[in-house]
């Protein structure tokens, strides 16, 4: 599902699906997770891996994330 909204104007069938009750709850996970990358940018400094190689960068969001969850 996708929960992207629109820009500009909308079809009557664009505007009654972003009323509907899985549009909205999909907003709202959505605001959840960009919420969560946020934090984890900002707090734990996963805006930037120091290590090479994708191994590393797993094992650095992998942490960052198990992190965030136990907070």
């Amino acid at each position: 599902m996708l929960s992207i909204a629109k820009r500009g104007t909308r079809t009557e069938e664009e505007s009654a699906y972003e009323r509907s009750l899985a549009f909205r709850l999909a907003q709202g996970f959505r605001a959840g997770v960009e919420g969560s990358i946020s934090f984890l940018k900002r707090m734990l400094d996963l805006w930037r891996c120091m290590r090479k190689g994708l191994d590393h960068f797993a094992s650095t969001v992998a942490s960052s994330v198990f992190a965030h969850t136990t907070c």
